[in-house]
């Protein structure tokens, strides 16, 4: 029964594409929440995460370790190597510093084969031996995020590939740096926007995801009405999700909303806005840029959704475990959801393989859900 309701709960979670992009909607987190109350290890997993990442919900240390421990404690390998790894990662000053408690459940997820855990294990132990003492105060006893080997034409290739984005696919990736506060300060308003010109192109995604952000208020006032009129466009435009979507958010309004709907939704768009050559050469230059973490997060989401590359979900979810092993809370997240949906398969040490580049990217086939 407790698996039922994770995964019902996960469900409707993903019906809302992008959902770890963005703050996770009140009623599911409620479910996973509700889950991990009656004691399912994965659901606790994911709020321990959710907590530590603190998007839809206050971030709090406190709460993260805790549902992260209880589900380490029954057994859950991927809470063990999170638990280990936020413990490993803190300043030796800090209050919750503890290295033992680190390499404990380390030891425990590598010994249910977790090859992440392994790695940070034995980083942990160069870490600890006597040559450390030498090491600055700042650093000593600290374990640092895993370095990840990457092919250098990889890097150059997902850097011609992303720095050469324009349209509505552009635009959709503008909309995810900002609404996740990747590389740029955080502004959901302005993401908003970014979804509303994508949606203007003609795009299923933009319009479901603007969809979404009208009917929880996101960015934006919130507005069933509005909510409801860009989630039947983006239904009507081969959104797999937007369907669902849109019935439960039509079955809350009145006959007169009903029909303004209707109306809305007949509207000619008009024509997106004209691209400002000054501001795609500097989204141009940002995403030609990005390193790390946020390189792998970046890819993660573009492959996830089939963003002007051929749709990939083995190769995003590896690209969220690499962010992860960097130590970024957000991968180990998405990461985590891309386990519980079956949607990680693979384990990537390097990235060598180039994605293949679509020569359409809107395909007759359902679009692609923004969801980690």
């Amino acid at each position: 029964m407790n698996r039922l309701i994770i995964r019902l709960g996960l469900f409707l979670v993903l019906l809302a594409p992008g959902w770890a992009m963005r703050p996770m909607a009140w009623e599911s987190l409620m479910r996973v929440k509700a889950a991990a109350e009656q004691g399912n290890a994965e659901a606790q997993f994911l709020l321990g995460l959710q907590y530590k990442v603190g998007d839809g919900i206050d971030k709090d240390r406190g709460e993260a370790v805790k549902w992260l421990r209880k589900s380490a404690e029954s057994g859950y390998a991927e809470a063990q190597y999170a638990l280990g790894d936020f413990y490993a990662g803190l300043d030796p000053a800090d209050e919750l510093a503890d290295l033992r408690e680190a390499e404990k459940w380390l030891k425990a997820a590598a010994a249910q084969g977790n090859t992440d855990a392994q790695s940070r294990l034995e980083v942990l132990k160069a870490k600890a031996a006597p040559a450390d003492a030498n090491a600055s105060p700042e650093t000593r006893g600290r374990l640092e995020p895993v370095e990840v080997t990457e092919d250098p034409a990889a890097t150059i290739h997902w850097s011609v590939l992303l720095s050469g984005l324009r349209g509505a696919d552009a635009l959709l990736v503008r909309g995810f740096l900002l609404e996740n506060g990747i590389y740029v300060n955080r502004d959901v308003a302005t993401a908003a926007d970014s979804y509303r010109d994508a949606a203007a192109h003609g795009d299923a995604r933009g319009q479901l995801w603007l969809g979404l952000m009208y009917a929880e208020g996101r960015g934006v006032t919130k507005d069933p009405v509005a909510a409801a009129a860009w989630l039947s466009l983006a239904s009507g435009n081969g959104s797999a999700a937007a369907p669902v979507a849109f019935a439960k958010v039509k079955a809350a309004l009145m006959t007169e909303q009903v029909e303004a709907v209707t109306k809305h939704a007949k509207e000619p768009l008009g024509p997106p806005a004209k691209d400002d050559p000054a501001e795609t050469a500097k989204w141009s230059l940002l995403l030609s840029g990005l390193r790390g973490a946020d390189a792998f997060l970046v890819r993660g989401f573009v492959l996830e959704n089939g963003i002007h590359v051929t749709r990939d979900l083995a190769a995003a979810a590896d690209n969220y475990r690499l962010a992860a092993a960097r130590g970024d809370a957000r991968g180990q997240l998405w990461l985590g959801l891309a386990k519980a949906e079956g949607r990680a398969e693979t384990k990537a040490t390097t990235v060598s393989a180039a994605p293949a580049v679509t020569t359409n990217p809107k395909p007759e086939n359902p679009i692609p859900e923004k969801k980690p």
